[in-house]
């Protein structure tokens, strides 16, 4: 499933913040760079959209959807300001949530010792997991992915910056349909 980025307008079907160029951009001077970059653009897409879950549901933000009913992610937001006080204007994506989510991906991707990836004979991708976070493909079903206890110090100091209501550490997510 290819990547559908919130532009900050509510698109429908959106499960990422940022696109794979953007991803590579915002990771140039992380340890992990070369590593990403080498990955496949699959595997990639995979821990971006596993970033944007973990996101999405591990924190409350302050502030309200920009698009009340119609909008399928957290972002974008209306009525929040960032930790210097600054109003974050209606209808753009933070590059502070941007660097998270990348980080997240690299995080998540990078880290041979804790992924385990398994295909079936067709060569198509159907569990991926690492340290804390398991995402199961099925045809009939969508995603499944579970998100548990895994924390990332510099993924929550850039979320608090952008106004994060509260941490929901324990999370637990068993089902999500159509990402």
């Amino acid at each position: 499933m290819a990547l559908v980025v919130e532009n900050g307008t509510g698109i429908s079907g959106a499960n990422s913040y940022i696109t794979e160029a953007e991803s590579e951009t915002l990771l140039q001077a992380h340890p992990k760079a070369d590593e990403w970059c080498a990955i496949g653009t699959d595997e990639k897409e995979i821990a971006l959209r596993a970033g944007l879950i973990y996101l999405d549901r591990r924190f409350r933000w302050y502030g309200n959807p920009a698009m009340i009913g119609s909008q399928e992610v957290q972002w974008p937001r209306t009525k929040l300001y960032d930790d210097l006080g600054q109003l974050i204007a209606t209808g753009t994506i933070p590059t502070q949530l941007k660097k998270a989510q990348a980080e997240l991906a690299v995080e998540l991707a990078c880290d041979p010792s804790l992924q385990v990836t398994t295909v079936d004979e067709a060569g198509v991708i159907t569990n991926w997991s690492t340290d804390g976070v398991s995402v199961t493909f099925s045809a009939e079903s969508g995603m499944e992915m579970a998100i548990t206890g895994k924390r990332f110090p510099s993924v929550e100091f850039l979320v608090k910056s952008i106004g994060v209501l509260r941490d929901l550490d324990d999370l637990e997510i068993k089902k999500i349909e159509g990402i």
